[in-house]
């Protein structure tokens, strides 16, 4: 196992700690996507379109891409998070929450 599975692993196990499922999760995916996008937009990404159509197209895009993500589980969504955010912050923001902050019943 590499390290970054290594990571990730480690992380599934502290979202679960937490009580947390994938469903948890799908703002900060969408959050991260769109921050992504929004930064590709600044940095001049798609300057055919014209910065109107560029901006809807990047952030059409990290719409699909966070849909995807999220459809693909936990681990999918905290390996996707950890290349946004890196593992010092993503744990910061996994110890912050917990499945109860969601509103639903703990398990």
């Amino acid at each position: 196992m590499n390290s970054r599975n290594t990571t990730v692993a480690g992380l599934v196990r502290l979202a679960e700690e937490r009580d947390l499922r994938d469903g948890d999760l799908d703002e900060l995916v969408y959050d991260q996507a769109h921050a992504a996008a929004a930064g590709a937009f600044n940095d001049g990404a798609l300057p055919h379109l014209g910065d109107e159509a560029a901006y809807e197209q990047l952030h059409d895009d990290a719409d699909t891409l966070a849909s995807q993500v999220n459809n693909s589980g936990i681990t999918g969504q905290l390996a996707f998070l950890l290349g946004g955010l890196g593992e010092a912050q993503l744990r910061r923001l996994l110890d912050g929450l917990t499945g109860a902050d969601t509103g639903r019943q703990p398990r």
